[in-house]
């Protein structure tokens, strides 16, 4: 800002608006959350065989969402039976775990 316009600014007055200018370009965590029910309804509808299952708890936030595309369950029939599992701690505003599972094809 100082080179470009001649402004001083603080660091957290910058990453304030740098925040607000994601948010208003990309929308907000809360607003895409809002969103799982219907793409919920959506997968199943558009894909067949798929399982979308999300559970919401008594604040109406979700608590975890089971997600398993038609073509890859039935797929996986045809797979070598190995399974690798994989799991990641997110550490961000919305803290939790994300699980996958993926199997090796031949």
């Amino acid at each position: 800002m100082h080179l470009e316009f001649g402004v001083e600014i603080t660091y957290s007055k910058a990453f304030h608006a740098r925040n607000y200018a994601l948010d208003a370009i990309n929308g907000t965590h809360e607003k895409a959350y809002q969103t799982l029910p219907e793409y919920c309804k959506g997968l199943i509808e558009s894909n067949p065989g798929t399982i979308a299952t999300l559970e919401i708890d008594e604040d109406r936030k979700s608590r975890r969402i089971f997600l398993c595309f038609g073509a890859s369950a039935d797929g996986f029939m045809h797979c070598r039976p190995i399974l690798g599992l994989d799991g990641t701690h997110l550490k961000q505003k919305y803290q939790g775990i994300l699980l996958t599972a993926t199997a090796v094809d031949a």
